[in-house]
């Protein structure tokens, strides 16, 4: 029988491929139940002892026997890290092996040791990382001598000090202490601890190695930078909600005064309800910016059936060339109506229809039909594209004339 340690061997070869199951026994539901809740080496020597069979591969574990369905994929967040092949083998990745060991005891190294966690995909482990200063490009020509070089020396010195107390004993991993460069260039060193696994037994003498405190002192430790930072929070948070009233005070007051200083322009009435822009009306709107608050005007133009919205003055002059497509309704603000020039009728909304002959048994009716189409549809009118027109059987000229006032 395999020790546990030889599945996470390095160097050891990994087990050949198995397309069946080697094992036809099955496995009790309590063994697939500590697998889902983060396979533990304790649930690896329990399948070993039961004589189910562990194979060794790159990236995971397989175990063989007849697993029960798997009711989870995920183990250590939203990764897959539990696999239910098709012969009922279970394959369990390394990453999520003994994963809620190592969740609390880098929790509490985190927060009592300022030990850094990294979780992916690929990897669950714990690092310090610490910037080396830069060594000035001019002045002292030998790089290992002056304050930089000697700071250097000491940082890497005590990272390599602390690599070498940790007792790798207590843990199946390795641990590593080695420089890098940043992608902005600086240097770092970084000290890595990779535990694969460990037994429950040494859990504090664990934490006691690598962080140099009792166990109840890490605790405590623990629980006082937990509490502090829920201080900070809620004070971040009530910060935030007074600033938040202030500014919204602020805001109330200088509208106000703006709009004491500045009356609405005549002829402009304020919205209450939701306004369907009509060509020719002008919206004002009360608009806050870095400046204060300030009037925005802007006019509604019809082009190609379409209303669009345009910058202008309070007058309506001074339109802006381009525009974008109109809301089909607005809220708040004020409206100014287009005033109905004196001495000329309201044009009438057929008004530009004409209806041509189009072959032996067709009319085509062209125009302004856009504001019409749900109508001349029910009419029976046909889109003809490339003519740019509607297409009627003759039979319908004098109801298109009596409809459309033609």
């Amino acid at each position: 029988m395999k020790k546990i340690e030889t599945y996470f061997e390095q160097k050891s070869k990994s087990d050949s491929k198995h397309i069946l199951n080697t094992c036809n026994r099955q496995v009790p539901q309590e063994i697939l139940d500590e697998i889902e809740a983060g396979c533990s080496i304790e649930t690896l020597e329990k399948i070993l002892g039961h004589n189910f069979s562990i194979y060794k591969y790159g990236t995971q574990i397989t175990i063989h026997g007849l697993f029960p369905d798997v009711s989870t994929r995920r183990i250590g967040g939203s990764y897959v890290n539990l696999v239910q092949n098709k012969n009922r083998s279970i394959g369990v990745r390394y990453n999520a092996i003994d994963r809620e060991k190592k969740t609390r005891l880098f929790n509490l190294l985190s927060h009592a040791d300022g030990w850094r966690i990294e979780s992916n995909s690929t990897s669950y482990n714990i690092y310090k990382m610490e910037n080396l200063p830069s060594i000035p490009l001019f002045g002292n020509s030998d790089v290992n001598v002056g304050p930089v070089a000697e700071k250097i020396r000491e940082t890497v010195n005590k990272f390599r000090e602390q690599a070498n107390r940790i007792d790798k004993s207590l843990f199946v991993g390795n641990v590593e202490c080695y420089l890098a460069t940043t992608m902005w260039g600086s240097k770092v060193i970084i000290l890595e601890v990779n535990i694969q696994c460990f037994y429950e037994r040494n859990f504090q003498a664990i934490f006691e190695n690598i962080s140099g405190m009792t166990l109840a002192e890490g605790k405590a430790v623990m629980q006082r930078n937990i509490e502090e930072a829920e201080k900070e929070r809620k004070e971040r948070e009530e910060r935030y909600e007074r600033e938040a009233a202030e500014a919204a005070e602020k805001k109330a007051r200088l509208k106000e005064e703006f709009l004491a200083a500045n009356p609405i322009p005549e002829g402009f009435v304020h919205n209450d309800g939701v306004y369907t822009p009509q060509e020719g009306d002008i919206l004002m709107k009360l608009r806050y910016g870095y400046g204060g608050y300030e009037f925005q005007f802007s006019t509604f133009t019809r082009h190609a059936g379409r209303i669009l919205v345009k910058s202008c003055d309070k007058n309506g002059e001074n339109i802006e060339r381009h525009g974008h497509q109109a809301n089909p309704n607005y809220k708040g603000g004020w409206i100014r109506k287009a005033e109905k020039k004196a001495g000329k009728a309201t044009p009438n909304k057929t008004s530009g229809l004409k209806i041509s002959y189009f072959s032996a048994s067709q009319i085509i009716l062209t125009g302004d039909t856009y504001p019409l189409r749900h109508q001349i549809k029910e009419m029976g009118g046909r889109w003809n594209r490339y003519q740019t027109g509607w297409t009627f059987p003759k039979s319908k000229e004098p109801a298109l004339r009596t409809a459309f006032a033609i």
